[in-house]
């Protein structure tokens, strides 16, 4: 599958009143921010590489972007992945299939210490 076929478009949203969101004991932006081994462009990959475009959705044409909100915990693993805006089924359970299979991350830190931090990606599918 080449990249153009499947555009995946990571993004960082910030929903917050704060420049540091806490929510027990998990947060949404901090000091420094959890990473990806390698960054974006490796997550980006990570996800090229991975991703399965469902059967039905491309027999169907359909494509579109799937929001997906996670928490990397303070040891840096993916959990608690849901879907924020849907799009279609097959579509919402690859987005969460992909996220949810994500190798662990560099945790994020808040005043020296790792934290739980929540992350928003827009998964898209182009035919």
């Amino acid at each position: 599958m080449n990249l153009r076929k499947i555009s995946i478009f990571i993004l960082l949203f910030a929903v917050s009143s704060s420049s540091f969101a806490q929510t027990k004991a998990s947060y949404v932006v901090v000091e420094k921010m959890p990473t990806f081994a390698g960054g974006d462009q490796a997550f980006t990959k990570y996800i090229h590489d991975n991703i399965q475009y469902p059967a039905d959705a491309k027999k169907e044409k359909i494509s579109g972007i799937v929001y997906v909100k996670f928490l990397i915990t303070s040891q840096g693993k993916v959990t608690n992945a849901r879907i924020l805006r849907k799009r279609h089924s097959s579509l919402d359970a690859e987005a969460l299939r992909i996220i949810n299979s994500s190798p662990a991350w560099t945790p994020g830190m808040q005043s020296g210490k790792k934290v739980a931090v929540w992350y928003t990606v827009p998964v898209k599918f182009t035919l």
